[in-house]
């Protein structure tokens, strides 16, 4: 009988501490619709800040940076990159942060690089160009690309590279 007090006590003790911290951001914000507000620009904060991991399940060197990162205890968002690429403007910025030629950002190893014969094309490529043909085929770029923010983006896996940038 008092086992089954006590679990009904830490029941109505944990429902009032729910209605507590709810009542307390609701307080905060003023009202329900600014307390979603809140949440919402919260989420779009940490969303921006989480660290973007484009990859390729199948890709062993993926796969090894990926472990590396996990086994770091980084959290980071993974984005299938044959699905869904960067941008040519996200891949500009990755060019920059990264501080690599725009060369560098091409997969010279993989099928799609050789079959569009792209080595023999590149010098006749603008910048915007290289940019648009690759945000067009994720297959074309280095991978994987991991990204934080405009300041810090890593090409490939170099484990030493990872360990000096990414690992907390």
């Amino acid at each position: 009988m008092t086992i089954c007090r006590h679990f009904i006590h830490a029941l109505i003790f944990s429902e009032i501490y729910v209605l507590l911290v709810l009542s307390f951001f609701q307080v905060i914000f003023q009202s329900e619709s600014l307390f979603k507000i809140g949440v919402s620009k919260f989420s779009q904060q940490w969303k921006k800040a989480m660290i973007k991991f484009y990859g390729y399940k199948k890709c062993n060197t993926c796969v090894k940076a990926e472990k590396f990162l996990q086994d770091s205890g980084v959290v980071y968002e993974f984005i299938d990159i044959t699905q869904k690429p960067p941008s040519a403007d996200e891949l500009a910025v990755i060019v920059e942060s990264a501080g690599i030629t725009m060369n560098k950002l091409f997969n010279t190893s993989g099928i799609q690089y050789r079959e569009l014969k792209i080595r023999e094309k590149l010098a006749a490529l603008t910048k915007q160009e290289i940019l648009d043909l690759l945000a067009s085929n994720g297959r074309l770029i280095k991978r994987p690309l991991i990204v934080v923010d405009e300041k810090n983006a890593t090409v490939g896996f170099k484990e030493d590279q990872l360990r000096k940038i990414w690992k907390r």
